[in-house]
């Protein structure tokens, strides 16, 4: 079991191998896009596109033009949790966008509330 004050995280590498890291990790790599994605688009005024996913400089975040996260509730402990009912989610597109807003809004801790049943 981990004691550490700092939340451990997985990212899915190209490979398929899941690499590990801790928040403040991913964090700094918010800094560079191409430790995203590829695909990562920045426009003029600082916004940033992640496939179907928007982030502000504010750090507010919006779907496709229809769902939208503000950058108030990014720090809300069940994002991760909420978003595994939505069939809709392209996980590699919303966690590099959701770090990027993290990085955005300046919000440096966050609590991940993750649910699973052993065994499965």
């Amino acid at each position: 079991m981990n004691h550490s004050n700092e939340t451990q995280i997985m990212e899915k590498s190209k490979d398929g191998v899941f690499l590990g890291g801790t928040m403040n990790e991913w964090m700094e790599h918010c800094k560079d896009l191409n430790e995203w994605s590829e695909n990562a688009i920045k426009d003029k005024d600082g916004t940033i596109h992640f496939g179907k996913w928007t982030v502000a400089k504010s750090g507010y975040m919006v779907y496709d033009n229809w769902y939208d996260i503000d950058e108030k509730r990014l720090s809300e402990d069940d994002w991760i949790y909420h978003l595994f009912s939505k069939g809709w989610i392209d996980w590699n597109e919303f966690m590099p966008a959701y770090f990027q807003a993290l990085s955005n809004a300046k919000i440096q801790f966050v609590n991940i509330r993750i649910f699973y049943k052993p065994g499965e």
